[in-house]
């Protein structure tokens, strides 16, 4: 058992290194992390080994055997699938897309599941099995060749414990505290038990630390707040839409006309679109927890030490409202329903977990047109605005189950006149996805355009359609490439408050071009509204004339900091 585990760790450490970033500087940089791994492997091959040699009741022996040997066959499987379709192992952003991630959403994931990738394990399970089994049969001058591995067993296990101790108790804790807190890649010296280890702890220690939070974030300081109503009590709704990338939009440019709607307003330039704005993340929870809080991606604490702009809102006055057709995940487990829970009031069309009195049935699929009877206005009586947040699940995939039939007027045949690769009737779903998410907003727009409203919308992170290098079959989100970032960014403005405020018209036009990543969303509506906190800076404000163009474009992808 113990070479068997041992050569299947190797095996994912050499597959680690060649993802990593030391893979281009040659065998000899990446030699010395690949040595510590193996010791890092070695010892916990050794304590299974330890453990086993513990029974002395055969059949249990047999039994424990077996759960160990399975466990290290599942994680090899595990990390090998991970690395070969997110580039990343198993890491704290993985444990948290893995609990943020629904029943329905995991189902939709394995319809999808390239079972190729795992063709590369299963050879290495067999091979690494066959060449145990060659070991167990085979002699040197009469002495069985597995005698001669255990004695130097003990030697190399007694040293690897040795080695282990110092990492135990100095290095590895410091490792995954800056992985947690920074977002720096995965410490490729460390074995995949303890990235499995201490991953997890990492996580669980992060929803502890939120829970103990949770009174204070609704306080949390913000200096002097200084709030300003320049155009009176208005609408402020904010619509996130989910893995849209822009380039497969028709506003954008894609030849289908899958956004006729969106189209005409900008025609009219009752519309601004904004044309150079990426997500600060790949995946929805580390990129929303960036755009509606004050944390940036270069932020050195957790984000839940930063105020939420639906807090912030709120403590200035606005009424505040959320709706969401994504499923409510655990109110103090994920920081999208944190920042949600701060609104005055918030209704899931579908749900998971939670309080029964804000969701509703989930026996059937939920399309995003449903959101619409829970959008609110303003007071005008109270004199109060309104900041109403309206989370889509958009353009998710299973693409074909995020719109109604009727809206399927794309098909396999027009992607393939467009000269598309890749599974053309997938695209067309996605494609049609985007033609519904069309006529949703734009609803929500209508909804809106007979009052004072500022209506914004944009999309998470965007979305790999077959055009990963390397990765002719993949689709999805979560990797880190520049399709998984690029997002589309549009403003409208009612025409009641363009003619009580044509400067604020013009203002946002005048910031259509300027590049921008969005984890800089909530200070640039806050100040767009008139609203100071000790956290404002017109630097990172992309409305403001003095808003820093040269600002470094970053994002995070599973951890990983990239430049899309």
């Amino acid at each position: 058992m113990f070479v068997f585990v041992l050569l299947l760790q190797m095996l994912l450490s050499i597959h680690l290194l060649m993802e990593s970033p030391f893979a281009s500087f040659g065998v000899m940089t990446s030699l010395p992390f690949f040595v510590k791994c193996t010791i890092r492997s070695i010892l916990w091959c050794s304590l299974s080994w330890f453990l086993v040699a513990l029974v002395r009741r055969g059949y249990v022996r047999q039994i424990l055997t077996i759960i160990l040997v399975a466990f290290f066959v599942f994680l090899h499987f595990l990390e090998s699938y991970l690395l070969s379709q997110q580039g990343v192992p198993y890491s704290f952003s993985i444990v948290s897309i893995f609990a943020a991630t629904t029943p329905s959403e995991s189902a939709e994931y394995l319809t999808s599941l390239n079972l190729g990738v795992f063709i590369r394990p299963l050879i290495e399970v067999l091979l690494v099995g066959g060449i145990c089994r060659l070991i167990g049969q085979s002699k040197i001058e009469g002495i069985k060749l597995k005698e001669i591995t255990f004695k130097g067993f003990i030697i190399v296990s007694i040293s690897a414990l040795l080695v282990s101790a110092y990492d135990v108790v100095f290095s590895v804790p410091r490792t995954y505290d800056r992985v947690k807190f920074f977002g720096i890649p995965m410490d490729y010296t460390l074995s995949p038990v303890d990235r499995l280890i201490w991953n997890t702890y990492a996580y669980q220690r992060e929803v502890n630390a939120l829970s103990e939070q949770k009174d204070k974030l609704a306080k949390i300081d913000l200096g002097t707040l200084e709030v300003q109503m320049p155009y009176g009590p208005i609408n402020v709704v904010v619509v996130i839409g989910e893995s849209l990338r822009r380039q497969y939009m028709h506003l954008y440019g894609y030849p289908l006309s899958n956004t006729p709607h969106l189209d005409s307003l900008s025609r009219s330039q009752e519309l601004i679109k904004f044309s150079n704005v990426t997500s600060p993340s790949t995946a929805t929870m580390e990129s929303l927890k960036r755009v509606l809080s004050f944390q940036q991606v270069d932020s050195s604490d957790p984000w839940y030490k930063y105020p939420a702009l639906t807090n912030i809102l709120s403590r200035s006055g606005y009424l505040t409202y959320w709706v969401s057709n994504q499923d409510n995940v655990g109110v103090w487990m994920q920081s999208i329903n944190v920042i949600a829970h701060f609104s005055d009031s918030i209704k899931y069309i579908q749900t998971r977990a939670g309080d029964a009195d804000n969701m509703l049935s989930t026996s059937r699929i939920s399309y995003d047109s449903e959101v619409l009877e829970f959008l609110h206005e303003r007071d005008t009586l109270r004199n109060k605005s309104a900041a109403q947040f309206v989370h889509l699940i958009g353009c998710h995939m299973d693409y074909n189950k995020r719109y109604p039939k009727e809206y399927a007027r794309f098909n396999a045949n027009d992607i393939e006149s467009i000269g598309a690769h890749g599974n053309k009737q997938n695209i067309a779903d996605y494609v049609n996805s985007i033609y519904y998410n069309d006529d949703v907003v734009y609803r929500i727009i209508q909804r809106y355009s007979n009052s004072p409203s500022l209506v914004i919308y944009f999309s998470d992170h965007g979305e790999t359609i077959y055009d990963i290098e390397g990765k002719p079959d993949f689709y999805g989100h979560g990797v880190a490439h520049k399709s998984n970032v690029e997002i589309p960014f549009v403003v409208y403005v009612s025409p009641q408050l363009r003619e009580k405020a044509p400067e604020l018209y013009q203002k946002i036009q005048q910031a259509k071009d300027r590049p921008i990543v969005n984890d800089l969303f909530t200070n640039s509506l806050l100040e767009l509204l008139g609203i100071r906190t000790k956290y404002s800076n017109p630097k990172l404000e992309f409305f403001s004339s003095e808003y820093d163009s040269t600002r470094p474009r970053i994002a995070t992808s599973m951890g990983q900091i990239f430049h899309p």
